[in-house]
């Protein structure tokens, strides 16, 4: 992944958690899948809860860095997982996946 693309997909990240109704992904077990034009493209798993947590993305080789023209969709998925180390031990990560972690502060206040 590219620099270009991982800035993209931070501010990806950034857009989504500022759009929902929490300031966050809740931290937990349940795993969100990531769509694209809706097929699965990925999974998300968020660890830590508070305003400092981290969000592991897997994003499997039929993602792409969102257009215009490329609906990004994550939803709650159907999987579940103990915690992060068994997110890791069991999600699937096929040749040409990509592994983004996000380390997220959250705060009231612009620095």
């Amino acid at each position: 992944m590219t620099i270009k693309n991982a800035a993209k997909l931070m501010l990806l990240v950034v857009s989504l958690v500022a759009s929902t109704s929490l300031a966050q992904f809740p931290p937990g077990t349940a795993v969100w899948d990531v769509k694209q034009n809706g097929v699965l493209v990925g999974q998300l798993y968020v660890e830590g809860a508070g305003a400092n947590y981290t969000e592991h993305w897997v994003l499997w080789p039929g993602y792409v860095t969102p257009t215009s023209n490329i609906e990004l969709e994550v939803k709650m998925g159907s999987k579940t997982y103990v915690d992060a180390k068994d997110f890791f031990k069991n999600v699937s990560f096929p040749t040409g996946s990509k592994y983004v972690n996000a380390g997220c502060t959250e705060s009231t206040k612009l620095p």
